[in-house]
């Protein structure tokens, strides 16, 4: 259908939804003819149920033929609508980074955000233990997210991102390495990693000793989640127990271990996701060295509103 609307009609029209924030976005519709937005931006359309609308469609009256574009429409009784304003195609736009590379802030752009999380920390190792005696490691800390929403304008069109790495777990008796810090456009916005977990050699007698830190990073941020303190291990004549790494906000901390079991060897598990500090390792009398498990390493999530 096609109705007259005057100009006045028409501010009109704009006027109330603007004043009472009414909009209907619609995704469906088949547009009956092909116009100049510059001089005709007021088309009328004809909703036919089609929720997936087709890029002939899209490119007909918003010149933008990407998935998700939409328009703004008026009702007009009884079976009339008209197009009052369109967007630019979707409304937002996500890009993960698990490697280290450039972003590039795409055109059309009003608000960015930008989330970070570090790299886990390492977690320790086991020296080999003599018969009598049982050593461990603590699990590696978690990395830290921080995130911050920003206006477009305030963002560079190219930026680096550097994924903080996770920090490889100790080997023997030795303690595990700290995460790596994400990093957006050269210290723009960080994300610290976690600390490696602490090792001590084989003993008899009953000890223990600390997690990696959970990281945290000093500054103002929208929202700050600091990562998780790796666990502890403790061991005596007979039982060993290893520490589990510290979770992150994306990420589960490589598993410990429990073991009274003579000759017992456990090395440390990974983290999983992104952040999460590696679990420690455990030996009981007569076992092996085994290494810590490797922290996981960070993420960049930037989402570009428009």
């Amino acid at each position: 259908m096609s109705a007259n609307l005057s100009t006045e009609d028409i501010d009109n029209i704009l006027k109330i939804f603007k004043r009472r924030k009414v909009f209907w976005e619609l995704m469906i519709g088949t547009v009956q003819a092909s116009p100049d937005l510059n001089s005709s931006p007021i088309v009328s359309v004809l909703l036919d149920g089609d929720k997936t609308p087709i890029n002939a469609q899209m490119i007909a009256f918003g010149g933008d033929g990407s998935s998700g574009s939409r328009v703004y429409v008026a009702f007009v009784p009884p079976t009339g609508y008209f197009i009052v304003g369109k967007a630019n195609g979707a409304t937002s736009q996500v890009d993960t980074f698990t490697a280290s590379d450039t972003w590039t802030k795409p055109i059309g752009a009003a608000r960015v955000k930008v989330e970070l999380i570090g790299g886990g920390g390492g977690g320790a190792g086991a020296a080999a233990a003599a018969a009598g005696q049982h050593s461990m490691g603590a699990g590696g800390g978690g990395g830290t997210y921080t995130c911050i929403t920003y206006d477009a304008s305030a963002v560079s069109n190219s930026a680096a991102i550097v994924i903080g790495a996770g920090g490889t777990g100790g080997v023997g008796a030795l303690s595990g390495a700290t995460g790596g810090t994400t990093d957006f456009d050269s210290a723009f916005q960080v994300a610290n990693g976690g600390g490696g977990g602490a090792a001590r050699g084989a003993e008899a007698t009953s000890f223990g000793c600390l997690g990696g830190f959970g990281a945290f990073t000093p500054g103002t941020f929208d929202l700050q989640i600091p990562g998780q303190t790796g666990e502890s291990p403790w061991g005596d004549a007979t039982l060993c127990i290893s520490g589990g790494g510290g979770n992150s906000y994306m990420g589960r901390g490589g598993q410990g271990f429990a073991s009274g079991a003579a000759g017992a060897s456990n090395a440390g598990r990974d983290g999983s996701g992104y952040g999460a500090g590696g679990g420690g390792a455990q030996v009981n009398a007569g076992g092996s060295q085994v290494n810590g498990g490797n922290g996981a390493s960070g993420v960049a999530i930037i989402t570009t509103y428009f």
